[in-house]
């Protein structure tokens, strides 16, 4: 949930409450669609969290998001637009984020490889 209460939801579906939505979508606090929350993924999203700057990570098996390359993680600002600010990536799919009191990021997932660096299926 984000701090104005509107709710992100991952998965694998590609329409929420009857409107096209590939893999993410957001809900409004009312439950209603939130219409401005457009981009999407190429395939499963399984892992969202809100950092406290209100940019969302998002994890899963997908290769694309927002319309650009991204492998398996990557970031949308609060409003749904990409952050190109954040080109991490693995090299397999993730199962899990979740970000510390620091602000440190823990990834969890099918991956061996994180930013570059070796990494076996937790990471932080």
């Amino acid at each position: 949930m984000q701090a104005d209460g509107k709710i992100l939801v991952g998965g694998q579906f590609t329409t929420l409450a009857g409107q096209p939505r590939n893999y993410i979508g957001r809900l409004n606090a009312d439950g209603s669609l939130d219409s401005t929350f457009t981009n999407g993924a190429n395939f499963d999203v399984y892992s969202l969290a809100v950092q406290a700057d209100g940019k969302i990570l998002v994890g899963g098996f997908f290769t694309t998001l927002a319309g650009q390359p991204r492998n398996y993680i990557g970031r949308l600002n609060a409003d749904g637009s990409l952050d190109n600010t954040f080109t991490n990536s693995t090299d397999n799919g993730i199962l899990s984020l979740a970000v510390q009191a620091d602000g440190k990021i823990l990834v969890g997932g099918f991956f061996t490889a994180l930013a570059a660096s070796r990494a076996t299926t937790l990471a932080g």
